[in-house]
């Protein structure tokens, strides 16, 4: 099973980007716990191959992302999740749960198990992640 087809409302993502985003360099913005679910969001944006007058990498396709995981059993993220630049975020079976590893640039890898993942919104914003 595609990592994709575990994840409600991929279509969401799919359509805004293009495809489904690998979340290289993405930027967590913040994660927020309530009882057994918690709702991660996430400024992800396509990298291009041109470069600035700088010598950086043009980034274009912004989007924040708000993805839900309910029925956590469960959340091995930092406390207070925030500012993380991820490598990759993956998403696969974990028996007859569903794994969201968040794989961190900055040492803060973690995972959060549960029984459902959902895409809740997709929004254009800026570079920054404001929408």
């Amino acid at each position: 099973m595609n990592h994709i087809d575990l994840v409600e409302q991929s279509e969401l993502l799919v359509e805004a980007m293009g495809r489904w985003p690998s979340f290289h360099d993405a930027k967590v913005l913040g994660i927020s716990r309530l009882q057994n679910s918690c709702i991660a969001t996430i400024h992800v944006f396509e990298m291009t191959r041109e470069v600035d007058s700088q010598g950086y990498f043009i980034l274009r396709n912004h989007h924040r992302v708000e993805m839900s995981m309910l029925g956590v059993h469960s959340d091995s993220l930092p406390l207070h999740y925030t500012g993380d630049v991820l490598s990759t975020l993956a998403v696969r079976r974990d028996g007859d749960l569903i794994r969201v590893d968040f794989e961190s640039h900055m040492d803060n890898d973690g995972s959060i198990v549960c029984e459902h993942v959902r895409l809740v919104s997709v929004d254009p914003c800026d570079g920054d992640g404001v929408v």
